[in-house]
């Protein structure tokens, strides 16, 4: 017997705001856009695809072409869309979010943390302590 399968729909279990925002968030985490302009598509499905494009004042055609993961929509979409579905846009520094998520830095800082206590070291300085200007102490 062959083993039968559907299409998978995100935007059919995205029912609470909390989930709609641990979506998105997850979507974040992996640093594609397209994926975020698509899970953004989803969102807007789920609420309803006719009734965002009234709000954001576009068409509902143009809307999934440009919330698909072929369309090209501009940053002023991405944040019309994002106020249509009551969601807010933060931005964080990055060291925050590296220390949060145990990034490639966090062993950095703590290198540079103790040798900054000694006032002595020039390990920070060599190649094999490279790491971007923002890093540095």
């Amino acid at each position: 017997m062959a083993v039968k399968t559907s299409e998978w729909d995100a935007s059919e279990y995205l029912g609470s705001e909390e989930e709609i925002a641990a979506y998105l968030n997850a979507v974040l985490d992996e640093g594609d856009p397209v994926l975020l302009q698509a899970a953004l598509g989803d969102v807007a499905k789920a609420r309803g695809m006719t009734a965002v494009a009234r709000e954001v004042g576009v068409g509902r055609e143009s809307l999934y072409k440009s919330l698909s993961l072929t369309g090209n929509p501009s940053f002023q979409t991405i944040a019309k869309v994002s106020t249509a579905l009551g969601l807010r846009m933060t931005f964080q520094p990055m060291l925050k979010y590296m220390r949060q998520r145990g990034g490639p830095f966090v062993s950095f800082l703590s290198h540079s943390r103790r040798h900054d206590a000694t006032k002595r070291c020039g390990r920070i300085r060599r190649p094999a302590c490279r790491a971007p200007r923002y890093l540095r102490p």
